[in-house]
């Protein structure tokens, strides 16, 4: 089983609890040390250190094993069993067990790190043996109060450690989408100014050979020809084949598709989506409500890539051909839901090489701070589910959001209201005076104010709160570690302590800690100025529990600051891979529109055979007519370059040249200056055809130029010279 960033942080966590552990063992453990036989409590004391000093310095030496860890748990086992049949003397102390904060920790700890059917068999063995040992020294009531006081802490803890590791999971898909895009740009940089890269290969090397063999009327130079040739062919050849392998870029090993980096930005969702699916083949049942174009154009792009990769899983392992896609959009939010009937598969033993559920799909969206759900039950089909909200970006870099911490209410409840029976159970009044009275209903109105306004003021004035409370509610309570239930209210406010370090804002829960462990130390001061080890055993969880807490939301802001690096790698190779393929295009477009003839020739300089006189003339029509093509491929009809070619033929000399930029001839936005292009044509295609030996044509397509748009010249070689010049104006004469 793979070791996880969540594991290593709760590995972390872990390891801090017993540090304290070992503080707290220190101050407990006078009162009980002549309660329970010193020939068992000491061996079991002295191996339970030694277990957990060995996890603790694997941590630190950043070794993550698990079975360090079940060293531990079973050393504690060892280590409580002893303690639950040591003989005991006298009668019970008051207060905690030196066990008490070992069995906590191992318990979150066996939560966090073992897997199910290791852990469940674990927390079971410990809270029994561990009620066993506080069975003999309080009533039973509290220590059935202070075993579920522990397990639902430590099932608290799993749940926000769990939410907060898929997050980190979704960073890691998006680093690895943006890692793979990264890859795809670094191909294909080569030919990010392709349109220089095609004229200079033109220029170079097609144009050079063809000029060196229409000169090659010695040895010398018909090698020099072939050699260019040779070169010229296999830079060709190579330019054809460099188109991107659409079987690679879509694959599931990928994870992206060029189809999604050619869509214009303001595609609409639904045609998107009904788009893919007939690319692969799939008959789609698609209806998607609400307003269309609505939706952020990063959010939409981020949705389709997702659903390419989950369309193409249906049509690959489903083994249907059909698929059902439901949804909702606006500017707000997403929902987009993908739904086959086919043979599904178990989600636990999905291989690694499935990287589109593992990481492709929850990896998009993650770009956009969006999820994706993969629900799939073998032989009963598979659902995916895509969202986005605008709330939910907000909330990157937390362990969780807001709308989680809202439906938190009733855990912080449960843990509360446990403390509650505890204080019940112990005797005696829950609040003791009025001070007791206000502190409980500052407790109720922070935990109110954080959970309905878990942002920004709310969280604290919250903390601001949970103190106040504590420090009335402590004033006139008893001041005993004997009477620790009697402070019930202490434990029920952990929960609200880790608030601000469950919304990322770590340094607030450890500030909140250190100041109620600070209010404990000066109350304790005041009243019971006798008892320190007392004050230190009951605040010293307040700064342990809100720093394991903080780490969780450390770790998930450094993944979130990685996250955000992954963003800016993904959105700017996006934007280039876009350049970068439209060049690639025009490019093979380009390779096929040479003269023709010019591969032909090429391939016979190539093949070393005989050239010709009849070669040599070829080769000098074929280098004028690609060279034409080079600067004034935008003027170009097929009419007209055979007109073109014809003149040269007969022995004119042809001159023409362009400032259009390339591909600019088609579509024109300015009818004016199509009809202009059109006459010029016209002209020129005229004037090549009346062009005898000796004639030459110059003409010049300036549609830029206010003056002429166009000039065309032939000067002829007849005894009378005469020559024809026309002007086209930008008025059209």
């Amino acid at each position: 089983m793979e070791y996880t960033w969540a594991d290593r942080a709760s590995q972390r966590g872990v390891a801090l609890g017993y540090v304290s552990n070992v503080l707290i063992t220190a101050l407990a453990w006078s009162p009980m040390s002549d309660f329970y036989d010193p020939r068992v409590s000491r061996p079991a004391l002295c191996v339970l250190l030694v277990a957990a000093g060995w996890f603790t310095v694997q941590t630190l030496r950043r070794r993550f094993r698990r079975v360090d860890f079940r060293l531990v748990v079973g050393t504690l086992l060892v280590a409580l069993t002893l303690m639950a049949a040591a003989p005991t003397s006298g009668p019970p102390p008051s207060g905690w067990s030196w066990t008490q904060p070992w069995t906590v920790t191992t318990i979150c700890g066996a939560v966090l790190l073992l897997p199910r059917r290791q852990a469940v068999p674990a927390v079971i063995l410990i809270s029994t043996l561990q009620l066993w040992i506080r069975a003999a020294l309080v009533a039973l009531g509290i220590a059935l109060i202070e075993s579920a006081t522990a397990v639902v802490g430590a099932l608290i803890v799993a749940w926000a450690a769990r939410v907060a590791a898929g997050k980190f999971e979704q960073v890691r898909g998006a680093m690895r989408v943006a890692a793979l895009t990264e890859d795809l740009l670094v191909k294909t940089n080569a030919e990010a100014h392709a349109e220089e890269w095609w004229n200079r290969l033109v220029h170079d090397k097609v144009l050079g050979a063809l000029l060196l063999a229409s000169r090659a009327t010695s040895p010398t130079l018909l090698r020099q020809a072939r050699e260019v040739a040779q070169d010229a062919l296999h830079t060709l050849e190579a330019a054809q084949s460099r188109d991107i392998d659409e079987s690679v870029v879509g694959s599931s090993a990928a994870g992206l598709s060029m189809a999604i980096p050619r869509r214009e930005p303001n595609r609409m969702l639904e045609a998107g989506l009904a788009e893919l699916a007939t690319r692969l083949g799939l008959a789609s049942d698609i209806r998607i409500r609400g307003r269309d174009g609505t939706t952020p154009h990063s959010v939409v792009e981020a949705v389709l890539a997702a659903a390419e990769q989950a369309l193409r899983n249906v049509a690959q392992h489903s083994g249907q051909q059909a698929v059902r896609i439901r949804g909702e959009q606006g500017p707000s939010m997403v929902r987009v839901e993908i739904r086959d009937d086919g043979r599904g598969f178990d989600l636990g033993q999905v291989s690694g090489s499935r990287v589109g559920v593992r990481s492709s799909i929850p990896g998009h969206m993650a770009m956009v701070h969006g999820s994706a759900q993969v629900n799939s039950i073998p032989e009963d089909g598979t659902t995916v589910e895509l969202s986005w909200s605008r709330q939910a970006r907000e909330d990157r870099g937390s362990p969780m959001t807001t709308a989680q911490i809202r439906s938190w209410w009733w855990i912080s409840a449960l843990f509360s209201g446990l403390h509650v029976v505890g204080g019940l159970l112990a005797g005696g009044p829950l609040l003791w005076g009025r001070t007791g009275l206000l502190g409980l209903l500052m407790l109720i109105a922070a935990y109110s104010l954080m959970h309905a306004f878990p942002d920004g003021p709310g969280l604290v004035w919250g903390q601001v709160l949970i103190l106040l409370g504590c420090a009335l509610m402590l004033w006139e309570a008893p001041h005993s570690i004997a009477d620790s239930w009697h402070l019930w209210f202490l434990g029920a406010s952990h929960a609200a302590l880790v608030l601000p370090a469950l919304r990322g804002r770590p340094w607030l829960s450890l500030s909140s800690g250190v100041g109620l462990t600070s209010i404990i130390g000066a109350e304790f001061a005041l009243r019971s100025p006798g008892d320190p080890p007392e004050a230190a055993v009951l605040a010293m969880p307040f700064i342990v529990i809100p720093a394991i807490a903080g780490l969780y939301a450390v770790m998930l802001a450094r993944a979130d600051t990685a996250l955000r690096s992954a963003q800016d790698v993904q959105a700017t190779a996006r934007l280039q891979l876009h350049a970068a393929q439209a060049r690639r295009d025009l490019v093979t477009a380009r390779v096929t529109m040479l003269a023709p003839g010019t591969m032909v020739l090429l391939t016979k300089l190539v093949n070393d055979d005989r050239i010709q006189a009849a070669d040599r003339a070829d080769a000098k029509l074929l280098e004028a007519a690609n060279r034409d093509y080079l600067v004034a491929g935008s003027v170009l009809t097929p009419i007209l370059q055979d007109a073109l070619t014809r003149a040269r033929e007969r022995g004119a000399t042809v001159h023409l040249t362009s400032t259009a930029a390339e591909g600019s001839s088609s579509p024109f936005a300015d009818d004016k200056v199509a009809l202009q292009l059109a006459q010029f044509q016209v002209a020129l295609v005229k004037l090549a055809a009346s062009a005898m030996s000796g004639d030459e044509l110059t003409a010049r397509w300036q549609p830029t130029n206010s003056y002429a748009v166009a000039t065309l010249a032939l000067t002829a070689s007849a005894a009378d010279g005469s020559d024809r010049f026309i002007v086209l104006r930008g008025n059209g004469t």
